[in-house]
């Protein structure tokens, strides 16, 4: 009987001592994560600000923006007017400056010199839950998480209805995923549940940026 006991103690204290050999890295881990939860954001709002509903009236006014580090602009003066219910394409080689338009429209960065407005508002202006609320992005990297396809599209607008899911998919051409479990049918990490004749990858994306209406997509 010792010697039973002797040995489920000693078992027991395994997981203890191997806990120790990865402590250094959870306690770093944890540093950096904390570093990242308090850090000051790079573009703050104002919590009273701007909170109308956009119509979607997009300026551009003399922008210019120049990445940390870089020598040279990557955007220089741009000036650019798109109104409300326009569709404008931006075409251009690799690295002349399109996604950092997007990145400035959405305010992830403020410009160096000019002013981005929507609806002839400074986007500095802006509340981050107006501005949120108004801009739908679909980007080339998709990600799509493991869950269901209702889950995937409910997170672009939280307690959507069935109806307006559906109406989603058949908006954007993948009335086909709602064969057979529908709404419910399980895509797995990155889709791969999906067969490649039921979806193209950018599927659940852009199905969830349709589905949003926002006045401004990209």
């Amino acid at each position: 009987m010792v010697a039973f006991a002797t040995m489920a103690s000693f078992e027991l204290m395994m997981p203890v001592a191997g806990a120790f050999q990865y402590l250094s890295q959870t306690v770093t881990s944890a540093k950096r994560l904390n570093e990242i939860i308090e850090a000051e954001p790079e573009t703050p709002f104002d919590p009273t600000g701007y909170n109308n509903t956009a119509k979607g009236a997009i300026q551009f006014d003399n922008v210019s923006f120049t990445y940390a580090g870089a020598e040279k602009a990557a955007v220089n003066s741009v000036s650019l007017t798109i109104n409300a219910g326009e569709k404008v394409a931006l075409l251009g080689r690799t690295g002349c400056g399109k996604s950092t338009l997007l990145q400035l429209l959405t305010r992830s960065w403020d410009p160096s010199q000019g002013t981005v407005s929507i609806d002839s508002t400074p986007l500095t202006k802006w509340r981050e839950s107006a501005l949120r609320s108004s801009i739908a992005v679909v980007s080339q990297r998709v990600d799509v998480f493991n869950g269901s396809l209702r889950h995937n599209l409910a997170m672009a607008k939280t307690g959507a209805s069935d109806e307006e899911l559906t109406a989603a998919l058949e908006q954007v051409g993948l009335h086909a995923l709602l064969e057979g479990p529908g709404l419910d049918v399980w895509l797995g990490d990155g889709g791969r549940q999906l067969s490649r004749w039921r979806a193209p990858p950018s599927g659940d994306c852009t199905c969830a940026a349709a589905r949003r209406t926002n006045p401004v997509a990209g």
